[in-house]
């Protein structure tokens, strides 16, 4: 059906632009052969006093008038779209066209890149500063003195290192000649292969040779830093001290030559201008906050509509990858939407590359309304594990510093990440990255007590989650197994953490978030469950769209959710209340038919769910659950 048909207003007749439009223009025989509507009311006419759908909408009947024109009701229509962060087509144009202008962030990432370098280079320095250090106290390898020892008897016994080269005729005079190297060291004649190979060694022994460093360098290597190696040469022993003189002609060029200094334009240097300062950062409340966990697939903009009204305080988006949002993806576009409901609303990001990750960055900034942006550290999925992304950045210290630090300066919103205890499941690394990023400006830190290897199996380590919260002085939430209000005050004291995550519990039962708040144990009935179920069938066709595409992308996304929902078990039939997130148990009848049904493993019974308000389903439709997670396993 065209388009100018579809919605066509009751204020003026539909005009067509396209002279050889190849889409129907006949609405009258397009109704005929219509399937026939779900409903008479359409829930987004009612909400929202206007249907975008129009004709083509599988409950159109409620708001077409007799010409099949599109009803508007003035009284509650007011046009404000209900979903921000859609992309915009000039940009989307730009971004595939690579018109984008990314130059501050990667300013931002060569910054980064470059005192990361400058780190190291101090590293090296205080590292050569100890091993001369032992080596004054006699504490050398075996080869170097041995080494030495033949040296010294070579030398004082006038062996010549002719006799072990055939190409020594100039090794032989200059060691009769006494030329160079009876100057630097009086007691002895060393070969000149030697003294070559020694050059070299003590070259590429030193912290910093002048080649590696750039005239961006903002840091100058001190006098102090290399005094102690000028110091030691007055306690050597003589036949010693030709091997520091080397060292010391190269060292002191080093201590002494003046860098040069890269000049910027105006009277701020770069590395002022592009961090932003922490009290220019938005400041959020953290403490006591219950956060809906970012969950792919099942985190959808309708699910956190759903559990927004339920009572939970900070949302966030599904997992977005770093490049398709670089690349104007619009599906990748479509899962950082947010609703106007969502008032502490997050954007996670994936990705494995800082200058990637940079740019993604400045494009939030600029594009994207959000509070906060988090930065997946914690999935296990092979697929992103394999290409160092989610939990696989926690592994890649080099890049995760980057990225970090280059992100945390770049945004005016806070950066946060959310990560695992480390990848396997008998090496704990996350207390040793906790410090190390809230250093680089991250200013929220989320950990999931469970390892990659571990997936879902066995309990959260909420002990070692505590361990963790010890080593920062910024918000930490935790998160795993909580199911009842009860688990979660009793692991929030113990641990500390600002607040806890939740996830599949969630997904098992959205009003956790009413029995957290009120304290109770919520014996829901089954109308109520299935008042839920229709409250996410609402928000699906206004968010998906009520026409067959996003009918039965509702359906799809609903079956999801249904797949961790059946596992609730109403707690007035509960032996040993309250239910715990891991226990497996037997098959049960309800308190009614109801219950029944909602609590079926079978994935049949839960398209039965969804034909209750989307219509039958299509011939030869099957739903095979796309998480692992569902299971209790």
């Amino acid at each position: 059906m065209c388009s100018a048909y579809i919605d066509a207003r009751t204020t003026a007749d539909p005009n067509c632009t396209f002279p050889n439009c190849k889409y129907s223009h006949d609405v009258k025989t397009y109704l005929e052969n219509k399937e026939p509507d779900v409903d008479a009311e359409c829930f987004v006419f009612k909400t929202l006093g206007h249907c975008p759908r129009g004709i083509t909408c599988r409950f159109a009947s409620g708001h077409l008038d007799e010409n099949y024109r599109n009803l508007i009701n003035t009284d509650i229509y007011t046009g404000v779209p209900q979903e921000r962060n859609q992309l915009n087509k000039g940009v989307q144009i730009r971004l595939r066209k690579h018109e984008y202008d990314f130059t501050m962030a990667d300013s931002a990432c060569n910054l980064s890149f470059e005192l990361m370098r400058q780190r190291e280079e101090k590293e090296k320095i205080q590292n050569g500063i100890k091993e001369e250090d032992k080596s004054q106290n006699g504490i050398k390898d075996n080869d170097e003195s041995q080494n030495g020892n033949k040296e010294e008897d070579k030398s004082q016994n006038g062996i010549k290192e002719n006799d072990k080269s055939h190409n020594g005729i100039k090794e032989e005079d200059k060691s009769q000649n006494g030329i160079k190297e009876e100057d630097k060291s009086p007691n002895g004649i060393k070969n000149e292969d030697t003294s070559q190979t020694g050059l070299e060694e003590k070259k590429n022994e030193m912290p910093n040779n002048g080649n590696h460093m750039d005239v961006s360098d903002a840091k100058e290597i001190s006098n102090e830093e290399i005094e102690p190696v000028e110091n030691k040469s007055l306690e050597l022993k003589p036949s010693e001290k030709a091997d520091l003189s080397l060292e010391t002609d190269l060292a002191q060029p080093v201590a002494k030559k003046p860098r040069l200094e890269e000049k910027s334009i105006g009277p701020v240097s770069d590395t002022d201008m592009i961090p932003l300062k922490p009290q220019e950062k938005k400041k959020l409340d953290w403490e006591d906050k219950l956060y809906l966990a970012p969950l792919t697939t099942v985190g959808n903009l309708p699910f956190r509509r759903l559990c927004k009204r339920l009572g939970a305080d900070i949302t966030c988006s599904e997992m977005a990858l770093g490049l398709p949002l670089l690349q104007g993806h619009p599906p990748e576009w479509a899962l950082v939407q947010r609703h106007q409901s969502e008032d502490f609303f997050g954007v996670q990001v994936c990705g494995c590359s800082p200058p990637q990750m940079s740019r993604v960055a400045q494009l939030l900034e600029e594009q994207v309304d959000c509070d906060f942006v988090d930065i997946n550290m914690g999935c296990p999925i092979d697929l992103i594990y394999k290409k160092g992304m989610g939990s696989g950045l926690m592994i890649r210290k080099r890049p995760l510093e980057i990225i970090s630090r280059t992100m945390a300066g770049l945004m005016s919103r806070p950066l946060t990440i959310k990560m695992r205890t480390g990848v396997f499941k008998d090496k704990n690394i996350a207390h040793l990255l906790f410090p190390k990023l809230e250093e680089l400006g991250v200013s929220g830190l989320t950990i999931h007590g469970r390892s990659k290897e571990q997936r879902y199996t066995r309990l959260a380590d909420w002990e070692y989650i505590k361990e963790c919260r010890e080593t920062v002085n910024i918000p930490v939430f935790g998160n795993g197994d909580i199911l009842n209000y009860e688990d979660y005050y009793m692991k929030k004291e113990n641990s500390g953490v600002s607040g806890i995550m939740l996830a599949r519990g969630a997904l098992i039962k959205p009003w956790l978030f009413t029995e957290i708040k009120e304290r109770r144990h919520w014996d829901i009935s089954g109308q109520e469950r299935l008042d839920i179920v229709r409250e996410f069938a609402n928000y699906g066709l206004e968010h998906w769209g009520s026409d067959d595409r996003g009918l039965e992308n509702t359906r799809k996304f609903l079956l999801e959710w249904l797949s961790f929902a059946y596992r609730y078990v109403p707690y007035g039939i509960l032996k040993c209340p309250p239910q715990r997130i891991n226990e497996r148990l037997p098959v049960y009848r309800g308190r009614n038919e109801l219950e029944t049904l909602l609590s079926s493993p079978n994935a049949q019974d839960w398209l039965k769910i969804t034909e209750m308000f989307l219509g039958k389903v299509k011939d030869g439709f099957e739903f095979v659950p796309r998480h692992k997670a569902n299971s209790y396993s």
